[in-house]
């Protein structure tokens, strides 16, 4: 299940990220915010997928990285139109921000489960939207 794949990822990544890596996430957070203030969905996307993409690398595991990298890119354009709604971007953003917190702080019990819950939430905002029909 996609949902329990990402929220592992997370969870390793919290257990093995360094400070460089920390860092890393935290910019892409910073540009996330940036591009959700001036409502650009094209770079809000590309920030998300980001976000993601490095919490994949970060995981430690290749075999990971390469189940959930394809996955990832098949949902893109789903991603697109859910952050092209503000609300849902801006709640995307907070619950990347715990994530990232989470991260930060080395708890990979709560990067997973905050991970499992964002990853419901953004597929609930796209069938709430119609997206997937």
């Amino acid at each position: 299940c996609l949902f329990g794949l990402e929220g592992l990822a997370a969870r390793w990544a919290a257990e093995r990220a360094t400070e460089e890596d920390v860092q890393k996430l935290k910019e892409i957070l910073d540009l996330q915010e940036f591009y959700t203030q001036k409502q650009d969905p094209e770079s809000i996307k590309n920030a998300d997928s980001r976000f993601h993409q490095t919490i994949y690398a970060l995981c430690g595991s290749h075999s990971m990285q390469d189940t959930l990298e394809p996955l990832h890119r098949k949902l893109l354009k789903y991603r697109r139109v859910s952050v092209s709604a503000q609300s849902r971007a801006q709640k995307s953003l907070e619950e990347h921000r715990a994530i990232y917190e989470a991260i930060a702080a080395r708890d990979g019990e709560k990067a997973e489960a905050l991970t499992i819950q964002h990853v419901k939430n953004a597929r609930d905002s796209i069938l709430q939207r119609g997206i997937a029909q």
